[in-house]
């Protein structure tokens, strides 16, 4: 895979196409919903290496559930989605390094090594296979935008501050899981 990742650039990250997003939940104590949020997953700009973003915003108005869904996410490894979807090369687990008193951001990258997968929706079904396996959470299938009759990205979701953190955090994380840096 050396070769891909040093083209990443924070400008890069930062141009990703939205493809879908997703409700999950953090259950608890059985099927009782302790918390949860909205996913956005997106595909890297044309010029930037293949990879699936999946931004994970959690509704997470305590440290304790703020902790609780970094832990849960951290448990997302290359060779956890590599089970479920061997095209993938490469997985990253970045939290925001920013908070924010009612909502708790991640990211999950999954980079591919020189093409995405040729059916791209049945790759993002493999790939939450994994991630319901890692983290124990309930979701909703994916509400693709070209499908949805409601235009995809609500300005809130796009502004947040935290966003050019989280980029660079991403880009660091890419880079160190490659040994570029």
């Amino acid at each position: 895979m050396s070769g891909i990742l040093p083209q990443l650039t924070t400008g890069s990250l930062m141009q990703e196409r939205p493809l879908a997003f997703f409700d999950f939940c953090c259950l608890q104590s059985g099927d009782r919903c302790e918390f949860g949020g909205v996913c956005k997953i997106s595909k890297s700009a044309q010029d930037a290496p293949p990879y699936l973003s999946f931004r994970f915003i959690f509704d997470a108005p305590s440290r304790q559930k703020k902790d609780t869904a970094r832990e849960k996410l951290m448990t997302v490894s290359t060779a956890l989605v590599r089970k479920f979807e061997p095209a993938a090369k490469l997985v990253t687990s970045v939290p925001s390094s920013l908070s924010h008193i009612n909502f708790y951001i991640h990211h999950i990258d999954v980079l591919f090594e020189t093409d995405f997968p040729q059916d791209l929706k049945d790759s993002v079904s493999k790939i939450l296979s994994a991630l319901r396996e890692a983290t124990g959470f309930d979701t909703e299938s994916p509400l693709w935008c070209e499908e949805s009759k409601i235009p995809f990205a609500p300005s809130c979701l796009e502004t947040l501050g935290a966003e050019v953190s989280a980029t660079e955090d991403r880009l660091m994380a890419l880079l160190s899981a490659e040994g570029v840096r």
